[in-house]
């Protein structure tokens, strides 16, 4: 709605004088970056809950061992999975 001399009332006249016709521009490229921030955290925090997770598996697999001893093939391949898994997770 414009007023009679052809100027915006209200809020959005004195935005437009202030930050320019170019501001609605900005908002929807900051609601789209937003957007994409909270896309990305939620995949961060996605993976991390995986890699949380795979550890504990390790951490549990260590804990099994027989008589409280693990040999160091078995050490090397419960490491292997790990590596294995934290690397498919970050991908």
């Amino acid at each position: 709605m414009k007023t009679v001399k052809g100027q915006k009332p209200g809020i959005d006249a004195v935005r437009d004088l202030i930050f320019g016709e170019h501001m609605k521009d900005y908002e929807i490229r900051f609601a789209n970056l937003e957007n994409e921030f909270k896309a990305k955290i939620h995949n961060m925090e996605k993976k991390l809950k995986d890699l949380e997770k795979a550890y504990k598996q390790v951490n549990n697999k260590l804990s099994i061992s027989q008589d409280g001893k693990m040999d160091k093939s078995h050490l090397a391949l419960l490491f292997k999975e790990l590596s294995e898994s934290v690397s498919e997770k970050v991908k």
